[in-house]
């Protein structure tokens, strides 16, 4: 055994040395407390300090191990959770996934037909509508801007009742481009009809051209008619124009009337009065004349059994076929030669 040095009193704290034979004593020399003397050797002392030692380790390992275990538990269930977690957001958005992008590309869908349709050229805008031709069989003109971006050629336009409109009737007009790649705008406007010629509603507009127009469109007419021959042919006089106006409807009919002298074998048999008819005439700007129909069923003149004549004994009984009509407030008007 090892020279053994001094220590302290783990009593009184004092310090022991040794008694004069080097060894330990057992009882302090100052408190008198009697002392437990460590009579184990150096490696022993080494060894139970290495077991004690192990044992700490030993036992902070198996905490250790324990603590490791229950954190990776723990872990484990964490890990557990966030993976349920993961599929049923997987789930929902799975199901979201398909509404989300059809939202995303309606929205950019929306974004670029508003890019686009913002860069297209409306038509409408560089062309000008009017009417032209008789109330209720008028056609649209349409009149190209000059500083329009596009030709005649490249534009599409429909309206449906074109051909048949009247003044106050709403139509629309639809542009479109003849190149589907066009940038050109496909637009359906409104338009309300104006300035369309209406059919003449008295004998204001008749000038001297005119009336001398219908007395040839008449005579033509006249001409060769049976029972007319070229003596009475040339011996008949005009004796008017008579108009009659219907406000209803928007029609009128002129009568070109004339007074025809007949004789036979020498005697006289009074005057008779022919006409020709024209339906919604129309007087144009420019002098010439337009109508439905003439001389349809017109009181022509023509004999019957044998020299019979059949015609009107006078203006009067011409008058009287006239105005026997069911037109509730007809207008009329005359012009005598």
């Amino acid at each position: 055994m090892s020279e053994m040095k001094s220590w302290n009193c783990p009593h009184c704290g004092g310090t022991i040395v040794p008694d004069e034979n080097g060894k330990p004593v057992t009882k302090c020399p100052f408190c008198d407390s009697l002392l437990e003397l460590d009579t184990r050797s150096t490696e022993q002392k080494a060894y139970e300090a290495f077991k004690g030692k192990y044992k700490a380790e030993a036992e902070f390992n198996d905490a250790e191990r324990r603590a490791r275990q229950e954190y990776e538990r723990k872990q484990a269930e964490q890990a557990e959770k966030s993976a349920r977690n993961r599929r049923v957001k997987g789930r929902v958005i799975g199901c979201l996934t398909p509404v989300l992008i059809l939202i995303i590309l309606i929205a950019i869908g929306t974004i670029i037909v508003k890019v686009v349709d913002a860069k297209l050229t409306d038509p409408s805008s560089y062309i000008d509508v009017s009417f032209e031709g008789l109330d209720g069989s008028g056609h649209i003109v349409y009149t190209y801007h000059d500083d329009a971006p596009f030709d005649s050629r490249d534009i599409k336009t429909h309206c449906y009742e074109d051909g048949r409109l009247r003044n106050g009737q709403s139509v629309k007009i639809e542009f479109s481009p003849v190149d589907d790649n066009a940038m050109i705008k496909d637009v359906t406007k409104a338009y309300t009809v104006a300035g369309l010629k209406g059919v003449e509603k008295d004998l204001e507009n008749f000038t001297a051209d005119v009336m001398a127009d219908i007395e040839t469109k008449s005579k033509d007419k006249l001409k060769g008619a049976q029972g007319l021959t070229d003596e009475r042919y040339q011996s008949m006089k005009r004796r008017c124009l008579y108009l009659r106006y219907d406000p209803d409807t928007n029609e009128n009919v002129v009568w070109d009337v004339y007074q025809v002298p007949i004789t036979s074998h020498g005697e006289d048999f009074g005057d008779r009065y022919v006409s020709v008819y024209y339906e919604n005439l129309v007087i144009k700007s420019n002098g010439d004349l337009v109508y439905d129909g003439s001389g349809k069923g017109g009181h022509l003149m023509f004999f019957n059994y044998g020299e019979g004549f059949n015609g009107y004994d006078s203006f009067d009984d011409f008058l009287s076929v006239v105005k026997n009509n069911k037109i509730n407030d007809p207008q009329y008007d005359q012009h005598d030669f």
